[in-house]
């Protein structure tokens, strides 16, 4: 959000409003101006835009009407006025704050006149410093935050609690004693009186070149610190280069409690994945992992972040009484905490932090193996200090602060419950949610603490939720569950955060062309299998209870990797992978192991209780529960409530026609979801018909899994089963709306820049060649196109062909989704349909290669030998799959790119 809107306002009521009169005291105009700003800049929009649409504005031109509404309302006072009539929690917000603020800085004010001599003998400021101003740093809870103190000649920051600095301090001092210089951290100079904490400015400052191999070593032996002893949140924010030292600023969150959210795990070994994961160095904040970056869409850890996507309200019509906010979305970039040298005067910051991995990892196992070593003396500290308090995390900031800007808002200020209903889902108590609520209310950014000592986590009022064990507690299991075997697994984790992305996205040089193989064909296929069953086998985890898991790499939106436990879904997860063994044993080319696979599958499927997204085949109960559903297809299926193929309605009626004998009760399902997907359909921008999400109307797309042609395809098998004429008509205008997208070769793809074709199962050519040759054979056996849509019909399908041809057989990637074997699992089919030999030949021969080139390139599904994607869909049980079906399969159109999968 821009500043400044409306000045005469902040001139206004800096000069008129007696609290702000008196925050000036203490506080830098600028920061004061921005407070002013946030909570009132909405309001004021809203009330110029009401009172122009109402009339009550004179003047001729936009200007004039705005000049007007200054002078008349502003000026006069009469705004906050009205402010304070029709919006009660704006004001009592704004008052709230101003008040805790002024509180805040007379506190601060005291306690330095009280402290200064300490802080001079401690060095942490001159004979000569005095308080000039003070600026808030971070968010405001209950009443208090984090404020930088400038004086005279440098700044302090000012907690308004025992900081954890104590603690932290004191280990390091430990450790610091133990391990080589390259390797000692920095102390920060802090001074602790009874209730708050001074601690010093450590300002950002170069190193030297040959240095910097320090720097990243002493970082490895953060990540084991801040592993060892449990903390969190440790985002570039949080973290400045000091020389060739990384330095947390942030200790809120040492020795805390992890509370992980497992509501969705049923089986013990998803349970066990999923804790090694969350209890990890992962969950330090200090590498780039998917987590609580995919939040801020980019990359904020400790280590490498600092680059991610924002989305924020500017200011649009200044000075004009159509003034208002539009939303903008920018790429932010905060180099701050990445470490850098001078060069002719230039900052040439280290951003290749992969390059010294060696160091990196040197310094974690020294580190790691100094706190197991040093582990009981650690805990002694730690005892002395069962009175400090740690942060506990329920819910991200961000999340927080949406709400708040929310409840601030003009729009919305009858909406309260509305708003605070989007807490309602919680895996906590219901003290947490009434505490969250409140804190909301009062304004301020919910936050929760217990003491180390203490089993209860409390916010400032009451205890609110209750643990197993205190924090000490915890930390002591920790601590003395260190061992090789975990430093080892650490060290990986370490190794695929940093590298991951490098080697999944390093663009492998090949060509299927021209990929000879050591292998005759036969031996090839049957060596590609038993690669692939065995980095599946290998990498399994196996539970006391008999259910089974895997570690499973997937990929956010923002090309962020990230490692969790694998769902009971057919896309990508265990049921997925059980459909490839299972064709393995329907070709006799299972062993042993294999059946155990799938008995261990098994026993997880029955053990579960997975009920998301219920009627989606590939993400949901539908697919992973189909024998259920064959016994009881009522229990499985609920109201539609989404429309594509991956998800919803339309993916819901394919696979029911694809997989089962349409009875009475299933024509009535197919009746009830196509029926949503007649009323689902909406007018787009370029006046054509589609599905889409409202928020994401600039992406239409000719895509089987998430639009039209799903969708389509639902309804033209509805129309063929049941013939309402209503199904034809809108799978008519759909098909006409998505020929617009039609391009010299394939369709276009609006996610680009340059909106070239994409040859794809979910978005592009191939999604549109499976959905054609269902067409095809549905006309074949019910006669339902005109010869008009027959010949089109046959165009797009050549056309997508073409297309699959030109650009998906050079995609570096294997999966059925959005990579090769999808393309030729496509192309299979067509050739085979159609008897087209020389496609077939393109088929086999690419088969081949493709093979081949998974040897040598693991299959582009893995990061070196550390984690797979395992999924059906995204990885390697997809890959194995279609080597399978295409080699050995003669029921060429049942797969599971159509929703086939009997």
């Amino acid at each position: 959000m821009n500043n400044l809107l409306f000045p005469e306002f902040l001139s206004y009521i800096k000069e008129n409003d007696a609290t702000v009169k008196k925050s000036l005291l203490f506080y830098r105009e600028d920061f004061i101006d921005l407070c002013i700003f946030k909570l009132f800049a909405k309001t004021l929009v809203y009330l110029i835009n009401e009172k122009r649409e109402n009339q009550s504005l004179i003047g001729v031109t936009s200007e004039e009407r705005y000049e007007y509404f200054t002078k008349q309302y502003v000026l006069t006072g009469a705004i906050l006025d009205e402010i304070n009539a029709k919006f009660t929690n704006i004001n009592n917000s704004f008052h709230n704050y101003f008040n805790s603020l002024n509180m805040l800085g007379i506190q601060i004010t005291s306690d330095y006149l009280n402290d200064r001599q300490t802080l001079i003998n401690l060095g942490l400021v001159d004979k000569l410093d005095n308080i000039v101003n003070l600026q808030v740093v971070g968010d405001m809870h209950n009443a208090v935050a984090v404020v930088k103190v400038n004086l005279t000649g440098r700044s302090l920051y000012y907690k308004p609690h025992l900081d954890n600095y104590i603690i932290f301090n004191e280990i390091l001092k430990l450790l610091n004693s133990k391990l080589p210089v390259n390797l000692k951290q920095r102390q920060i100079k802090f001074s602790v009186s009874s209730d708050h904490t001074w601690i010093e400015e450590v300002k950002r400052q170069p190193l030297i070149k040959e240095d910097v191999h320090n720097y990243f070593s002493r970082m490895g032996g953060l990540i084991a610190i801040a592993y060892s002893l449990n903390m969190t949140d440790l985002h570039f924010e949080n973290i400045v280069s000091h020389g060739d030292y990384p330095v947390i600023l942030d200790m809120e969150t040492i020795c805390g409690t992890k509370l992980n959210q497992d509501e969705y795990l049923f089986t013990i070994a998803q349970k066990e994945v999923n804790n090694k994961i969350f209890d990890s160095v992962l969950n330090t904040g200090l590498l780039p992992m998917k987590g609580l970056g995919s939040i801020f869409g980019g990359d904020v850890s400790g280590m490498m972040g600092g680059e991610f996507t924002k989305s924020f309200n500017q200011i649009v019509d200044i000075n004009k009484d159509t003034i208002h906010f539009e939303k903008k979305i920018e790429r932010l970039i905060s180099t701050e905490h990445l470490p850098y040298y001078i060069k002719n005067n230039d900052e040439i910051l280290i951003k290749n932090t992969h390059d010294y991995l060696t160091d990196i990892i040197y310094g974690f196992n020294f580190t790691y193996d100094c706190i197991q070593s040093l582990k009981n003396k650690i805990m002694t500290i730690v005892e002395k200090y069962d009175f400090l308090t740690c942060r506990v995390i329920f819910r991200q900031t961000t999340h927080y602060s949406l709400l708040l800007d929310l409840l601030n808002s003009p729009i919305y200020q009858n909406k309260k419950e509305n708003i605070l209903s989007k807490l309602s889902y919680s895996a906590y108590s219901e003290s947490v949610l009434v505490s969250e609520k409140q804190q909301l209310l009062d304004g301020n950014i919910p936050i929760f603490k217990q003491k180390f000592g203490s089993v209860d986590i409390f916010d400032s009022v009451s205890t609110v939720q209750t643990t197993n064990l205190t924090p000490i507690g915890i930390l002591k299991n920790k601590l003395f569950n260190l061992t090789s075997n975990d430093r080892q697994f650490q060290e990986k984790l370490i190794y695929f955060s940093l590298q991951g992305n490098i080697e999944l996205y390093l663009n492998p040089q090949f060509d299927l062309k021209i990929s000879p193989s050591k292998f005759e064909p036969d031996e090839l296929i049957i060596q590609s299998i038993n690669d692939i069953k065995h980095k599946i086998i290998n990498n399994s985890l196996v539970a006391s209870d008999g259910t089974i898991n895997w570690f499973n790499v997937s990929v956010g939106d923002y090309d962020e990797l990230e490692l969790e436990p694998m769902d009971d879904t057919l896309y990508k997860g265990i049921a997925g992978v059980k459909l490839a063994f299972h064709l393995l044993s329907k070709y006799n080319l299972n062993t042993t192991s294999d059946l155990k696979i799938i008995s261990s599958i098994n026993q997880s499927l029955n053990s579960s209780n997975y009920i998301l997204n219920r009627e989606s085949f590939y993400e949901g109960t539908f697919g992973s529960q189909l024998q259920t559903f064959v016994e009881k297809p009522n229990k499985i299926l609920q109201n539609p409530s989404q429309w594509d193929v991956l998800l919803g309605a339309s993916g819901t009626i394919i696979g029911i026609y694809q997989n089962f004998k349409i009875t009475p009760a299933l024509e009535h399902i197919i009746e009830q979801y196509a029926d949503y997907l007649v009323k689902a359909i909406k007018k787009d921008k370029s006046n054509g018909y589609s599905w889409f999400d409202d928020n994401h109307q600039d992406l239409v797309n000719v895509s089987f899994a998430h639009g039209n042609s799903g969708c389509m395809t639902a309804l033209l098998i509805s129309y063929a089963i049941l013939g309402k004429t209503e199904y034809f008509d809108i799978f008519k205008k759909a098909w006409k709306s998505e020929q617009k997208f039609i391009l010299d070769s394939g369709w276009e793809d609006t996610r680009k820049t340059d909106r070239t074709s994409s040859a794809n199962w979910c978005h592009g050519s191939t999604g549109v060649l499976i959905s054609r040759l269902i067409w095809y054979k549905l006309n074949k056996k019910y006669k339902i196109l005109n010869e008009q849509c027959i010949q089109q019909l046959y165009y797009e399908i050549n056309h997508s062909v073409n297309d699959i041809i030109d650009k998906g057989l050079s995609i570096k990637n294997f999966s059925l989704c959005h990579g090769i074997m999808g393309n030729l699992i496509a192309l299979n089919e067509y050739s085979l349909t159609f008897s087209n030999k020389e496609v077939q030949k393109l088929v086999q021969k690419s088969l081949f290669a493709l093979c081949s080139v998974g040897f040598k390139k693991d299959w582009l599904c893995g990061v070196n030998d550390l984690f797979y994607n395992n999924g059906l869909m995204t990885g390697l049980a997809g890959i194995l799959y279609g080597i399978i079906k295409i080699y050995y399969d003669d029921n060429y159109d049942h797969h599971v790119l159509n929703l086939s999968f009997f």
